[in-house]
């Protein structure tokens, strides 16, 4: 008896796999879109595999030792039921190969994280009074302005001594696994100093064009234990040039629900026009957007439809680790400026494979945004295929090209926004069952023009043992201008149309659920 595979094992070109029995076969699938080849050598009576209307096979017969194959050349056509296959081969994914860094390389490693304390001292201190706990310490933000690159450690558990850190990118060269220095400094991440605001839990952050640091704190300490409220949500804003934080803006109860968790922000802003900032807050826990004016220091809360997460989608597989969840919106992108002054805000939840977009217009008009004639406003993008849930994500305003954590992938995709979305035009650009396992968090370098990612295992940390003797937590980069090739490139179009259309739409294949 065959034991089933997961579904990462059980699908080519980023879908399930259906069933056929076939004698002990050579497979060579070829996809059009990139010409790549990926070969699967099958035992007699093992389940076959459901191809993409888009790939051919051709079986070469492995029973006889022939000099000349017997080769058939045939359009693969199955119905869409989804059976478990047994296949040791390689998974072709959207157009890339499996276990492909593609043309990312790994900047920095940790088994576990450390940080710049300030004397040895203070660091064993720090662990006999349990302020650091080295394995509850999990890397989740980042962002990057000029050498120094943030990294925050959300307050998951107890035993975490800075939340907002950075490293220096010039000063660590050649070190591979750097400790995080605090940012601004230790005493503004102390949650147990008196006498002034801390730094509790941000868990992603934004640069702007005027040289400023966005954070939405969730001011809670050790959400996985007790949950103890240090501080209330606020927007927390420093000045780079300078380190010293500029301003603290509390959310208010209007802009907050019981469920509500803050976990992803982008800002808009001009560096012409810095005091007309705006920025926009996932709530990703009550499905809602939280809009904030830095010019009239005044927050709104933007509900709808599009925000929540979809039933369907909700199930992750990570690592060996299978779990459920039900996170809203979540990624956050912004496309250029528009000559007419907007832009568009692409958003997704988390536990969902389409993708939405708003005009800024709309979410800036705080009348608008918040009435109940604001649905038409929003728009459905597309449908980016099975298992293409992400968490963040990031636009990049030269190629109009958006960039994705894809978590249940362990890759990172992308879509051309100049074109329609859909399954084959998201495309993954890397995929690495070890490096690249919850990429939670991707960033561009306006001045270098790197694509940045961190991948840190959470899965793991949430709901098994991290393992302090592996590398767990990597952050990655890659050249923009080599990442958007994968997007820009031509698809190679069959000349065949598909008799079946094998990965519909979902609205397709559960209408009662959409009407």
């Amino acid at each position: 008896m065959l034991e089933p595979v997961s579904p990462k094992q059980n699908t080519v070109c980023g879908f399930f796999a259906s069933s056929i029995y076939v004698r002990q076969v050579e497979y060579v699938y070829f996809h059009r879109n990139t010409g790549r080849h990926v070969r699967c050598d099958l035992p007699d009576g093992v389940p076959g595999v459901a191809l993409c209307s888009t790939v051919y096979l051709r079986v070469v017969s492995a029973h006889r030792k022939l000099t000349r194959h017997r080769t058939v050349h045939q359009k693969a056509v199955f119905n869409g039921s989804i059976m478990h296959t047994s296949v040791k081969c390689l998974t072709l994914l959207l157009g890339v190969a499996a276990a492909s860094l593609g043309p990312f390389e790994e900047l920095y490693t940790w088994k576990q994280l450390d940080f710049q304390f300030p004397t040895s001292n203070a660091r064993e201190a720090a662990i006999a009074s349990g302020d650091f706990v080295q394995i509850n310490n999990l890397p989740v933000g980042i962002e990057i302005w000029k050498d120094k690159l943030f990294v925050t450690v959300p307050r998951w558990k107890k035993g975490v001594p800075s939340n907002l850190n950075y490293i220096s990118l010039s000063n660590t060269t050649g070190n591979k696994s750097p400790a995080l220095t605090p940012y601004p400094d230790w005493e503004t991440n102390d949650i147990h100093q008196t006498g002034k605001e801390s730094i509790v839990n941000i868990f992603r952050l934004a640069v702007d064009s005027c040289d400023r640091l966005w954070g939405i704190d969730a001011g809670s300490d050790d959400i996985l234990g007790e949950g103890a409220l240090v501080a209330p949500v606020q927007l927390i804003v420093i000045d780079l040039k300078t380190d010293q934080v500029i301003r603290r803006y509390r959310l208010t109860d209007a802009d907050q629900r019981f469920e509500s968790f803050f976990a992803n922000l982008v800002v808009d802003v001009e560096a012409d026009a810095c005091d007309q900032a705006f920025a926009y807050v996932s709530d990703l826990g009550a499905n809602g957007l939280v809009v904030y004016s830095w010019e009239k220091n005044k927050s709104w809360r933007v509900d709808h439809n599009f925000f929540a997460f979809d039933p369907l989608h909700g199930d992750f597989n990570v690592s060996g680790i299978n779990f459920q969840w039900t996170d809203g919106i979540f990624g956050l992108a912004l496309s250029p400026l528009r000559s007419d002054g907007s832009k568009s805000l692409y958003f997704h939840a988390l536990a969902s494979i389409t993708e939405f977009e708003v005009s800024t217009t709309v979410l800036k008009d705080e009348v608008l945004a918040t009435s109940n004639g604001n649905y038409y406003h929003f728009k459905r993008l597309g449908y980016k295929g099975e298992l293409s849930q992400c968490t963040a994500s990031v636009m990049d305003w030269k190629s109009g090209v958006a960039f994705f954590a894809a978590v249940n992938r362990d890759g990172i995709a992308c879509w051309n926004t100049k074109k329609s979305l859909d399954q084959s035009s998201f495309r993954l650009v890397a995929e690495d069952h070890d490096a690249l396992v919850f990429p939670n968090d991707i960033k561009i370098a306006q001045d270098t023009r790197q694509l940045y990612v961190i991948s840190d295992k959470m899965p793991l940390f949430q709901y098994a043992n991290i393992d302090p003797q592996q590398i767990n937590y990597r952050i990655l980069k890659a050249p923009v201008d080599e990442a958007v090739k994968t997007c820009l490139r031509r698809r190679i179009r069959s000349t065949k149309p598909s008799q079946y259309q094998f990965h519909q739409d979902p609205k397709s294949r559960f209408p009662n659920y959409y009407d």
